[in-house]
């Protein structure tokens, strides 16, 4: 008898952990990576020439090109601490030459989940004229699985239709005084 009571609470203790250990919510240990935000600005005048490639004429890729982020300035192309971190590392205002061959400036980069409400980046063209890009995301959950971002990119106040914070800007050229022939 005693036996008997000895291996039902054996059968007993042994169902009760295999319903416990296991989980059916196999979703409960992903892990979540979000890419950053990144804003790529590429730069063009009115018939499409590509005004970051220092080859085109009028090119303004070396005309000392900044961005103005919460007070301080970044140099185009300019070495920002390097990190061996696994995150999103914020190089600054750099130059990059796109897969199909045009040059673009990149600003960032920015934790892709963190909140940002209505950042301001300041582009200083450095021939008296400026752009400003705003942006902001917010990450809510839906769900256990699905990650919702809700993200707003202006430039010069107007709302632009990106997720990614991709811009094109037209830039008529300007005569400064030193530059006249």
């Amino acid at each position: 008898m005693k036996a008997r009571y000895l291996y039902g609470m054996l059968l007993l203790f042994l169902s009760a952990t295999c319903f416990t250990a296991c989980s059916d919510d196999e979703d409960e240990y992903l892990i979540w990576d979000f890419y950053p935000i990144i804003l790529q600005i590429a730069v063009q005048d009115a018939q499409g020439n590509d005004l970051l490639n220092p080859e085109t004429p009028g090119s303004i890729a070396n005309s000392g090109i900044k961005a103005i982020y919460k007070g301080v300035t970044y140099e185009k192309d300019s070495v920002i601490n390097p990190t061996k971190a696994y995150m999103a590392h914020f190089g600054g205002l750099q130059t990059v030459k796109a897969e199909n061959g045009q040059y673009i400036l990149t600003f960032g980069e920015f934790n892709g989940d963190d909140t940002f409400d209505h950042e301001e980046v300041v582009i200083d063209w450095n021939d008296g004229t400026k752009d400003v890009i705003n942006f902001s995301s917010k990450l809510t959950w839906k769900s256990k699985k699905e990650p919702v971002f809700n993200r707003e990119f202006l430039l010069n106040g107007k709302k632009i239709d990106t997720q990614y914070g991709v811009f094109s800007i037209i830039k008529e050229p300007v005569i400064l005084p030193f530059n006249r022939k």
